[in-house]
């Protein structure tokens, strides 16, 4: 049981690695589209003499509110999920096994980290265009 367990085990640490790298690619999408959509606040910002970094930073803090709010969230329901298993699925398959559904704090810990730090590398992908941004043509005002 022990062996076939730990063959489990590691698949789905597969699929977490998998989902994370999934994470960090939707958090860049969406960081990206989010920069482009405030490129003319950004060259204002850049235009009245504020730091590029302080521009970075405002987008990174923004970027980890959202995140660690999906990451409570996304915890919260995968313990719904969980909890639905164990009272549902499993008893009608393994009905000699008594599991309960629980999650450890190092668990949850792990995964809020893990959620808060990739949501706050997205930003840096946009370090680059920040910094090359034509500001008088992006705060020129289309007629």
């Amino acid at each position: 049981m022990r062996t076939t367990l730990d063959e489990y085990l590691s698949v789905l640490q597969v699929a977490a690695a998998v989902t994370l790298l999934l994470a960090l690619l939707i958090a860049v999408n969406t960081t990206s589209i989010g920069v482009d959509e405030r490129a003319r606040e950004h060259a204002t910002m850049l235009a009245f003499g504020l730091p590029v970094r302080t521009v970075l930073t405002m987008t990174t803090v923004e970027t980890v509110a959202i995140g660690t709010i999906g990451t409570l969230v996304g915890i919260l329901g995968g313990y719904g999920v969980l909890a639905w298993i164990t009272t549902t699925t499993l008893p009608r398959v393994m009905p000699d096994l008594g599991v309960s559904a629980a999650l450890a704090p190092t668990t949850v810990l792990t995964a809020l980290g893990l959620g808060i730090v990739t949501v706050s590398l997205a930003p840096l992908f946009s370090l680059r265009r920040l910094r090359r941004m034509d500001i008088p043509a992006t705060l020129r005002v289309v007629e």
